[in-house]
């Protein structure tokens, strides 16, 4: 924590540089509805924010670089807050200095709320449903923020004192101050021009400093009286440079006491609020942080910490705070790597307000609406306002709009809470019209890893578009589940065997799972069939999952554990069975054994080869289960099926099902790479049922080609036949699956 005490020290300092001046200005915006003459009061109060949240914030919080302070929307929502208080006690402006603890004490209680949520946000990650509100909301609320804080400034930027509005000064009934219009432009040019050719110096301060020196200048050659403290409507007055107290824990033991149902709803709601806006804004600069820094922070620690910052700030009465994305990277740019410079910024701010703070009040309103109407202009979202110009994004611009016209004219509560209906509405609509229908593939182009007898692969060819596998993902639920029996019944409504494979299907509820009842009874009605895959036996995430719930539903009852699979290859595979035995094309694979001459490796042979190649064959028997070869064993054997099925499968790891890569049926052969080459088995050979193999050596084979050339070529010949149809089969299926 301590290795790079230096750097921390140098970017702590940067960032308290950048926060003096924005945090006495977002104070005044904050307390604006109590009125001018409590400007330094607010002033003082998001000064004791910036020291406290940052200070805390960094100390316990997940971002090691971040740093924490009051920002402009948590600053407007305070402003929002105070002004609902003053309504709900029915307190006019002049507010009286003895009502202002009775009308904070309810906002800053909110605040320790809004701690407590961060928190519990926090431990039950749920950070994590922040990454999903759509950008336009997120941009709609900054715009809508932005425009209140800048439309704000307008009257202090024109020097217009209480009882006047900007109206007034279309209309002739007020005139501008030309000192407080002079002395804001200056600040505003310091603000913008200054960084291009001082990058080390913050804009922010530069315009404190130029338009407070424009001031004094102002005052020494014209105005005089403008230097003098007490009666200036110029400057925000004394800012009392007391160390903070915590008066505030007393007023809510006081408080808690007194609400009633409806005061508790407000208070919740605006707590509620707060805690979204701080957790949005800090994750957003946690981001941004791990971008620039090439880490990554922790959300939930980072939730926790600046929830415990706003509570302790609540307490001293202070402004909470939230990550700040401009404090932030001067922080990583001047050396700041661990939370020691967030610290560091807290403890900076709190030394420049004990020993500089009384000269804070010889500065102008007018200097800090300059400077807040620079902040603000850059806190909009310029890039929503291009959406306006493209006819693809009118949706999205409407949503900005709509977001930030709530923000502006109604409420920023009722504009969070906009925000997250627009978000569940956009997911609801997104998941109903979205096809739950990854891909769609028919039996004639993919087939199981079962290889046949050539005459029934290509019948498969042939009739397999009667097989029909639909590859499903995301949530199977009430939204999607209408729309997908819709899209089987049209596109499937031909095929006789449905395959359903639910790999990717992350959820399923009941009316998803009644979906399921209610093919299932459609297809028996026309002797049709469905099976499901990845439901049985699986070990993947969510498969045994699913098998549970759609047992206890009833769903696998009612479709039968036969036509239940761990995977599509099995699923496949009886699909084909259940079609050649639905058309007779097996019936001649359906006999006890096939014989050689019924083999096609010997199609090129006449039956007085075939005897003779007969005479080297080695007949052998397997039981069901039983291995023939394993993995690593020495090959030097092709098998030909005469009865049966053997399996090849490939150990993919230890602790996992060994994986099907082939299966053998009657009449075909395997283990031909035993004659080409002399390496160890590749994989592992199982009798699926009681079998029976042909052998065939490659010592035999080599014997054969001396004596009969004739009869090894044509076996050779066979099997590259059968060889290349395989290849020609397996690439289709690649074609129909890029498809």
């Amino acid at each position: 924590m301590f290795s790079n005490l230096k750097g921390d020290l140098f970017g702590g300092l940067s960032s308290a540089i950048i926060a003096l001046p924005v945090a006495l200005a977002f104070g005044i915006v904050a307390f604006a509805p109590l009125g001018p003459e409590f400007a330094s009061q607010g002033a003082i109060a998001c000064l004791y924010g910036a020291i406290l949240t940052s200070f805390f914030a960094s100390l316990f919080g997940g971002t090691p670089t971040q740093v924490t302070g009051p920002t402009g929307p948590m600053s407007v929502m305070i402003a929002a807050m105070i002004t609902a208080s003053l309504h709900a006690q029915s307190i006019i402006i002049p507010v009286p200095a003895s009502e202002i603890s009775a009308i904070l004490c309810p906002v800053f209680l909110a605040v320790f709320i809004a701690g407590i949520f961060q928190i519990l946000l926090g431990l039950s990650r749920g950070g994590q449903l922040i990454k999903f509100i759509p950008y336009p909301v997120i941009a709609g609320f900054m715009n809508g923020v932005a425009m209140i804080i800048f439309f704000g400034q307008v009257k202090p930027f024109l020097g217009l004192t209480r009882g006047q509005s900007v109206l007034d000064v279309f209309t002739g009934a007020a005139m501008p101050s030309w000192i407080s219009v002079v002395v804001g432009i200056v600040t505003i040019l310091a603000v913008v021009l200054v960084p291009r050719y001082v990058k080390a110096v913050p804009g922010a301060l530069m315009g404190l400093i130029a338009g407070l020196g424009c001031f004094f200048i102002i005052g020494w050659a014209f105005r005089p009286d403008l230097l003098a403290v007490e009666g200036n409507l110029f400057i925000i007055g004394n800012i009392p440079a007391s160390l903070p107290k915590p008066d505030m824990a007393l007023g809510f033991m006081n408080l808690i006491g007194d609400l009633g149902k409806r005061e508790w709803m407000t208070i919740l709601m605006a707590a509620f609020t707060l805690s979204m806006l701080g957790s949005i804004d800090s994750l957003l600069t946690s981001l941004v942080a791990d971008v620039v820094t090439k880490t990554r922070h922790n959300s939930l620690r980072e939730l926790i910490g600046q929830g415990i910052g706003n509570m302790v700030a609540s307490v001293f009465g202070a402004l909470p705070g939230a990550g700040s994305t401009v404090r932030t990277l001067a922080n990583i740019q001047n050396g700041g790597k661990t939370r020691l410079s967030g610290m560091f910024c807290g403890l900076s701010v709190f030394v420049v307000l004990v020993f500089f703070g009384k000269y804070a009040r010889y500065i102008p309103y007018s200097v800090l609406a300059g400077i807040l109407m620079v902040v603000s202009s850059r806190m909009a979202d310029r890039w929503s306002f291009g959406l306006i110009k493209r006819k693809s994004t009118l949706r999205d611009m409407a949503i900005v709009i709509l977001v930030a016209g709530t923000t502006l004219f109604i409420d920023l509560t009722v504009a969070v809470g906009l925000g997250v209906v627009i978000t569940i509405l956009l997911f609801i609509k997104d998941q109903i019209t979205r096809s739950v229908i990854k891909n769609r593939m028919l039996g004639s182009d993919v087939h199981s890893k079962k290889v046949r007898a050539t005459d029934e692969m290509e019948y498969l060819k042939k009739e397999g578009n009667r097989i029909v596998v639909y590859q499903l993902e995301g949530s199977i639920f009430f939204g999607t589940a209408d729309g997908l029996l819709k899209e089987i019944e049209k596109d499937g409504k031909d095929a006789e065997i449905l395959i359903l494979d639910l790999r990717l299907v992350k959820e399923i509820d009941l009316t998803g799972a009644q979906l399921f009842r209610q093919l299932d009874n459609q297809l028996k009605d026309g002797n049709r069939h469905l099976i499901l895959s990845y439901v049985a036996g699986s070990e993947g995430p969510h498969e045994g999952k699913f098998s549970s719930f759609l047992k206890d539903v009833g769903v696998l009852d009612q479709i039968g554990d036969e036509k239940l699979f761990e995977d599509t290859d099995r699923a496949l595979e009886l699909a084909e069975d259940m079609l050649l035995q639905l058309d007779g094309a097996n019936e001649h694979h359906d006999a006890r054994r096939v014989n050689i001459e019924d083999m096609k490796i010997f199609q090129y042979l006449s039956k007085s080869e075939i005897a003779s190649v007969s005479k080297v064959l080695n007949r052998s028997s397997y039981n069901a289960g039983e291995v023939i070869f394993k993995e690593g064993d020495e090959g030097n054997t092709m098998f030909l099926v005469s009865r049966g099925c053997v399996s090849i499968l490939l150990d993919i790891g230890k602790g996992q099902r060994k994986k099907r890569v082939a299966s053998f049926g009657k009449g075909v052969f395997f283990g031909d790479m035993a004659l080409l080459e002399e390496k160890p088995r590749s994989a592992t050979a199982i009798a699926e049922e009681d079998t029976e193999l042909y052998g065939f050596t490659k010592d035999d084979f080599l014997q054969l080609l001396e004596e009969t050339p004739k009869i090894a070529s044509k076996i050779q010949l066979g099997i590259a036949r059968e060889l290349s149809g395989r290849l020609r089969s397996t690439s289709d299926e690649v074609r129909a699956l890029e498809l």
